[in-house]
């Protein structure tokens, strides 16, 4: 009974894998590499004492927003999508 249950425990985790859209098999963070280092470049330079929680915010933001959108070969249509005011 329990090698039933764990067996279909692996074939529905599988089978999820499967199905899951292009935009979170994107590689955001290979491809957001500019639009992260011109983030921290323009926003985090100038804030010497949080630099390493800007640096964080720029890279979290440009994944997140990499992931939702459905182009698979872009990090976004425009560099520009940053919120800066979260600094």
């Amino acid at each position: 009974m329990v090698r039933k249950l764990l067996a279909l425990m692996a074939v529905m985790m599988l089978a999820a894998g499967l199905f899951t859209s292009p935009a979170l098999a994107k590689k955001c963070k290979k491809l957001c590499k500019d639009t992260i280092a011109a983030c921290k470049e323009a926003t985090c330079k100038p804030l010497p004492n949080h630099r390493r929680k800007c640096n964080l915010t720029c890279k979290r933001e440009a994944i997140t927003l990499c992931k939702s959108r459905p182009e698979t070969t872009t990090c976004s249509p425009s560099g520009a999508f940053l919120d800066q005011s979260a600094f």
